[in-house]
């Protein structure tokens, strides 16, 4: 009887937050849902207890005495190189979602003062989406578009671990950016995938196709944590990282390279930077959050 009280419990300190309905449509859409239901599922208890559940498992070593999960099924539970856990969506951001975001009628005014410039989140170009191409990430997005997105979700742009900007110069820093501890597997890892370049894993310049691909496509394009996709190549994505904070033309970081990237630039501590106003086919994002543990 204790037993079965234990795992209500746990059942209930599970079940938290909610999430956007168009925020959701990134990885319902990409054809793989499977691995990232799986992995937010698998940290409801069992998964995390018996050690088979992906992400769930990842949080059983945790050593917190809890399991970690995202209140968001989309996203991935990520540990930190130096402890702890926070979120990562599973994809880039898809067409689908950012309409779906639009439709909305987004509130601009919550944009930070370097982005007091940006008056209008509608992708500057390709937009509407062609029929056919909700699945393919979001593109023609600046860097303030991305930061509005993920903040409207209950998110946050990749940036620093813990949240907040990331310094400019810790790009490869494992302990100190999300995004790349999130690539490289807490910094033991130079593609996603693994140590060694695969012109057919991820959409680069040798994977044979001129543009962008459906998301979560290219599964051989996994990692650096099970159940996490393209963060090499498809699109450029931005982080929360910059190198100023005087307006549209700061320099700031975009990471993973893209289809038009070849195997240097596709690696996960490859130092690309746009200006904060860049919009263009080749850069898109994706959001992390904080992870929710549950004992």
């Amino acid at each position: 009887m204790l037993r079965s009280l234990l795992f209500a419990l746990l059942a209930v300190g599970m079940t938290a937050g909610c999430s956007h309905d168009w925020d959701k449509l990134s990885p319902a859409e990409g054809g793989d849902a499977s691995p990232g239901g799986a992995g937010a599922g698998g940290s409801g208890g069992s998964g995390g207890a018996s050690g088979s559940g992906g992400a769930a498992g990842q949080a059983g070593d945790s050593g917190t005495g809890g399991t970690a999960s995202c209140s968001d099924p989309s996203m991935i539970a990520v540990p930190g190189s130096t402890g702890g856990f926070y979120c990562v969506d599973r994809t880039e951001v898809t067409n689908t979602a950012y309409e779906g975001f639009l439709a909305g009628t987004p509130d601009l005014t919550g944009q930070p003062a370097e982005c007091a410039w940006n008056t209008d989140l509608t992708p500057s170009g390709g937009w509407p989406p062609a029929v056919g191409t909700g699945d393919r990430p979001v593109s023609f997005v600046d860097f303030c578009d991305a930061t509005v997105f993920c903040a409207t979700a209950g998110k946050r742009l990749c940036g620093a671990v813990g949240g907040g900007a990331l310094g400019f110069g810790s790009f490869a820093d494992a302990a100190a950016s999300e995004w790349y501890n999130a690539c490289s597997e807490n910094g033991k890892r130079a593609y996603p995938y693994g140590q060694t370049y695969d012109g057919t894993a991820c959409n680069g310049t040798d994977y044979g196709v001129t543009g962008p691909v459906k998301t979560g496509s290219a599964p051989k394009c996994e990692g650096g944590f099970s159940g996490l996709l393209d963060l090499s190549g498809n699109v450029f994505e931005w982080e929360n990282s910059c190198a100023d904070t005087a307006g549209a033309t700061d320099k700031c970081r975009i990471r993973g390279g893209g289809y038009n990237s070849n195997s240097a630039n596709l690696k996960c501590d490859v130092a690309a930077d746009a200006e904060r106003s860049t919009a263009t086919v080749t850069i898109g994002f994706r959001c992390c959050a904080d992870a929710v543990i549950s004992n």
